[in-house]
């Protein structure tokens, strides 16, 4: 388990030095940390009738070579996940999970104008989350989650140096879920789903 983690997260430390080195080898003229903490869309079910918002919050560091901005990120997902239902009681117990996780991204902005103004930016993702629903004892859930996306946004850039970036934009998801029963290790459940996923956020940085 922490091979196949750490080869994952190689994956994408390889991947953000070839965009970022490969395509031009000059010094980076600039460097950008934003954070993300509004909570996002996780899942949602026609057939159950409900919605789902996780919290989470995210660390961003992107660099600047000529006009070239490839970024790597990384995620904490926690503390709880909401669901909002259509035919159900949304005040009991069952409406929400304790969850815990984290993830890791990379991908490259394409500003209109160096680093601010309109973007478009492509991204990969990989996340895992632990979680379990206060009602229920002992029964845990996993998921791993593998994304790409596509976003588009508006950034500005104040005099003092910070930074506002809002985005919006959808991710196509590959899920891999399973239930257990924590004591005896039981598997009780595991499927595989596909879906999409709108985004929308707004970011908070600083720029050096």
């Amino acid at each position: 388990m922490k091979i196949k983690l750490f080869q994952k997260i190689l994956f994408f430390v390889i991947f953000f030095l070839l965009i970022s080195i490969g395509i031009k080898a000059q010094k980076s003229t600039s460097h950008i940390i934003r954070i993300n903490f509004l909570p996002v869309l996780s899942e949602n079910s026609d057939y159950l009738s409900y919605v789902s918002f996780r919290t989470q919050f995210s660390l961003d560091y992107e660099m600047t070579i000529n006009d070239f901005h490839p970024f790597i990120k990384v995620t904490y997902i926690g503390p709880k996940q909401y669901f909002g239902y259509f035919t159900y009681d949304n005040s009991s117990p069952d409406n929400y999970f304790n969850i815990a996780g984290y993830g890791i991204g990379t991908g490259v902005r394409f500003y209109s104008h160096n680093n601010k103004g309109i973007y478009l930016s492509p991204e990969i993702e990989y996340m895992r989350s632990r979680k379990y629903k206060p009602s229920s004892e002992g029964l845990l859930n996993f998921t791993k989650e593998y994304m790409s996306s596509i976003k588009v946004g508006r950034q500005w850039i104040k005099n003092s140096g910070f930074f506002i970036n809002i985005y919006t934009g959808i991710g196509f998801v590959y899920r891999n879920y399973i239930e257990i029963i924590e004591e005896g290790e039981m598997k009780t459940a595991e499927y595989n789903g596909v879906g999409f996923r709108p985004y929308l956020g707004l970011e908070l940085g600083y720029g050096f």
